[in-house]
């Protein structure tokens, strides 16, 4: 016999849209912050590495955890921060295709590189922190027009298995930026609880 959902379930359900359907005003706020960001790390990235980095939004939409976990390359790299060091965490996410090749640039080398299937090394981790404290103070740093707030990198990761801050159930609001290097492209991601924001 089918099971029937009740009215709860379904409506859990149809939440999960696009953002810009269900939440227009929060919607426009978002993308101003992340249009700013792009243009903040652009410049950082590419004074850092010295090539042209270009950033821009590829996706804003509304998530269960889950389905975020789902959509995560592996191996990754992760960092799970807070915001104004409370106890509510948040994730970036530096996608293989874009961190390998900034490793390589960091290194020395022309960004020319394969994804090795391998946990990171101590050295590459130590690049993956820099960066990812790089791109939280040009978040902050273009969140300043909606509050002042200050983002606090608390432990990264290299597999999404062992992220144990977010409940699987939990809505969230997922920021995709395509990120390139001339002919190299890749993406980062951003994931908020939606409660927080």
């Amino acid at each position: 016999m089918a099971e029937i959902l009740s009215k709860e379930e379904i409506d859990a359900l149809l939440s999960y849209e696009p953002l810009h359907e269900a939440h227009k005003g929060r919607h426009k706020s978002i993308q101003i912050v992340f249009s700013n960001f792009c243009k903040c790390f652009e410049r950082s990235l590419s004074s850092q590495l010295r090539t042209n980095v270009k950033l821009k939004i590829g996706s804003i939409n509304k998530l269960s955890f889950s389905e975020f976990l789902l959509k995560l390359s592996f191996p990754t790299s992760i960092g799970i921060f807070s915001i104004n060091s409370s106890e509510s965490y948040s994730i970036i996410e530096l996608n293989p295709s874009f961190i390998y090749p900034v490793i390589d640039r960091f290194l020395g080398g022309s960004g020319q590189t394969s994804i090795p299937q391998r946990e990171m090394t101590d050295i590459e981790m130590v690049i993956v922190d820099k960066v990812m404290k790089n791109a939280l103070d040009d978040l902050a740093f273009a969140w300043q027009e909606l509050d002042k707030i200050k983002f606090f990198l608390k432990e990264k990761l290299c597999n999404s298995q062992f992220m144990k801050y977010i409940s699987l159930d939990e809505p969230v609001l997922v920021i995709v930026l395509d990120v390139n290097m001339g002919y190299i492209s890749g993406s980062m991601k951003f994931c908020f609880k939606e409660s927080i924001l």
